[in-house]
């Protein structure tokens, strides 16, 4: 489903319907609910499964995060836009998550 994501994008673009990503999302979180009811993460016992798991979730979370246009900001508990978060995550040098 993540895989999907470039692609309702674009689809959304060319019908003029945002209501396609927001559809998108919905089902994704739900997706990603049942996923997380049904498998540990944290305490995976297998390392190279609970990366897979971890690597998952985080991609999940930057779809959301980026389609809400904003970010709540570590630490602080303020709202911060997507394009504050990119220029921190910049000068920091840390690798963005591809949602591939």
């Amino acid at each position: 489903m993540i895989a999907d994501y470039a692609e309702i994008v674009k689809e959304a673009g060319k019908l003029y319907s945002p209501a396609c990503v927001a559809n998108y999302i919905y089902d994704l979180v739900k997706e990603y609910n049942q996923f997380y009811h049904d498998f540990s993460i944290l305490r995976e016992e297998n390392p190279e499964l609970k990366n897979f798991r971890l690597v998952l979730s985080a991609n999940v979370a930057k779809i959301v995060e980026i389609r809400y246009g904003f970010i709540r900001h570590r630490g602080s508990g303020k709202n911060v836009t997507i394009e504050d978060e990119h220029k921190r995550e910049n000068k920091k040098g840390s690798p963005s998550i591809s949602t591939k």
